[in-house]
């Protein structure tokens, strides 16, 4: 749930173009107009003039990766009235698609439709950096990609350049190639240029590592190795 969690604020940040519009607001901005005092019948929208701010209703997401992960993000993006694509190797029943209102994808179609992809694909030797310019190319000018999928998945110069030349409208990573990211990574250097619409965090969707956690989640594992009776065991 938290990686869910997560993916979504990386959803409304690059939608409503967040980190733009935090950088504008500091001490030293300057503004078009004579600031007002504000009342019921006084105030002033969008006085900084964003431009491209996004509605989920209005947005069509794809879900590249559709597991545990992708079914949690497909119940939080349900209420916003979404259309939710997804694509995975193994078709759903119909009744599951119909029950959250998911509609399958193969892999070029995904990319051609969605105005986010969410990359939610876990490691799999051989088909690394699959987000690449090619499948970039693929995609509506000026998508989004949201990444919380296996680190390698993505090809980060790829990413940053389709960035930099407006193919890509917004990017947002929790997982990079070399982590602790690494300081020439393409993609911090973009995080400077209040013109691009980027998003990294440093590996946190799942929260909080702490013992109390970790037990919680790897329990039997610890049971295991510790000798201890498994929880839930069947047979």
């Amino acid at each position: 749930m938290n990686v869910a969690e997560h993916m979504m604020m990386q959803i409304l940040t690059l939608s409503k173009y967040t980190c733009r519009s935090v950088g504008l607001m500091k001490p030293d901005s300057h503004w078009d107009r004579t600031p007002e005092l504000c009342d019921e019948d006084t105030f002033s929208v969008n006085w900084a003039g964003m431009k491209n701010i996004k509605s989920l209703h209005d947005m069509t997401i794809g879900i590249l990766g559709f597991g545990e992960v992708g079914y949690e993000l497909a119940l939080r993006l349900k209420p916003f009235g979404s259309s939710i694509l997804y694509n995975k190797r193994k078709k759903l029943p119909s009744s599951a698609e119909s029950k959250i209102g998911l509609h399958f994808r193969n892999r070029s179609e995904i990319f051609k439709e969605s105005d986010v992809l969410c990359s939610l694909l876990p490691l799999v030797t051989g088909i690394e950096g699959t987000i690449d310019k090619q499948a970039i190319d693929m995609m509506k000018p000026g998508s989004f990609i949201a990444h919380c999928g296996a680190s390698s998945m993505v090809n980060e110069d790829d990413a940053a350049t389709a960035l930099k030349s407006g193919q890509l409208g917004g990017f947002a990573a929790e997982t990079f190639a070399w982590e602790p990211v690494e300081p020439g990574n393409p993609l911090l250097a973009l995080t400077v240029d209040p013109q691009i619409n980027i998003l990294l965090t440093p590996h946190i969707a799942v929260g909080s590592v702490t013992r109390p956690w970790f037990e919680k989640v790897y329990s039997n594992i610890i049971n295991f190795v510790e000798g201890r009776s498994l929880a839930g065991r069947v047979i």
